[in-house]
């Protein structure tokens, strides 16, 4: 059939067959950096098959991106742009969600048994992006890792930890608990400025499965609705936690999971109705708070803006 992005993709495929793959020396997994950025394309979605759309962007090695952006001049002509980003990894659409769980979150599990170990990881994006499929998977290939360690690894086996779980999600700058029929929590903060969500179930499990169950059945409870651009759309941040305690019951460290809801431009959605908008707005007021916590803890700022958000 006529395409009509041929001229554009003729240009983008030009492009592509310029870059030069770089041949970095492998970088260690984990460097020690407080915060790692990785990011990860999707394929095409179908109805962007349907409509002859095609990738603009290029991975000239595991750290570096290029997005072909074909802006139109003054004059009509087509003008090609390449803008370059650099991560700490950088994963084409052909990597499967094990090779993403192996070079990000695995080299970490480690210093959750050290003690007092806090790890957070956040799966961020546009709705539609991914983010859901990438984390329920990191998820379960993490259970299993830390129930092995536990148990079978003679490191960490004299630890005698255990393993509990926690899920809960920020939807409209409220927190609800989705092991306990969405019930409403306080969150309230010490004299420490510890953070404390009162009434927060902690779920005892043993074994990888009951962990799988127990977020199937929270992951339900969740708050989607169908935008223009998802069918099932997370429309609330999902936080879940895995504490690790010693035999007297204390946390000896814990790892939060992060499923963030997507956000969205205006422009993409012109059509939603008002809660749909209002949910937008609450969102992507809580990914600006998100970012300018990172970039202060980034800086090693002596204020991060913690009480921006709710998340």
């Amino acid at each position: 059939g006529h395409d009509p992005n041929w001229k554009i993709r003729k240009i983008v495929d030009e492009a592509r067959e310029t870059i030069q793959q770089e041949n970095l020396p492998q970088k260690p997994l984990y460097n020690g950096d407080k915060i790692l950025v990785c990011v990860r394309t999707r394929p095409l979605l179908p109805k962007e098959a349907k409509n002859l759309d095609f990738k603009v962007i290029s991975f000239p090695s595991d750290e570096h991106i290029v997005v072909h952006d074909v802006k139109k001049a003054v004059d009509n002509a087509l003008k090609l742009e390449d803008v370059k980003f650099k991560f700490d990894f950088a994963f084409d659409d052909c990597v499967t969600n094990e090779e993403v769980y192996r070079r990000t979150l695995m080299p970490l599990l480690d210093s959750l048994f050290s003690g007092n170990g806090k790890i957070s990881m956040f799966a961020y994006g546009q709705t539609g992006a991914g983010k859901s499929y990438t984390m329920m998977s990191i998820f379960g290939q993490t259970v299993r890792d830390l129930f092995v360690a536990m148990h079978s690894d003679s490191l960490y086996k004299h630890l005698n930890l255990k393993l509990g779980v926690s899920f809960f999600e920020v939807y409209q700058g409220k927190v609800f608990d989705l092991f306990a029929n969405r019930s409403q929590l306080d969150v309230l903060e010490d004299s420490d400025g510890t953070i404390h969500l009162r009434g927060l179930a902690e779920l005892p499990a043993n074994t990888p499965d009951q962990v799988l169950d127990l977020l199937d059945r929270g992951q339900k409870m969740r708050a989607t609705r169908s935008t223009e651009m998802n069918d099932t759309s997370s429309r609330s941040h999902a936080i879940l936690k895995v504490i690790l305690r010693n035999a007297k019951d204390e946390v000896h460290s814990h790892l939060s999971l992060i499923d963030l809801a997507g956000s969205e431009k205006g422009s993409e959605t012109p059509n939603s109705d008002k809660q749909t908008r209002n949910e937008a707005a609450e969102i992507n007021k809580s990914l600006l708070t998100l970012k300018e916590c990172i970039r202060s803890l980034g800086m090693d700022s002596s204020h991060v803006p913690f009480r921006g958000s709710k998340l």
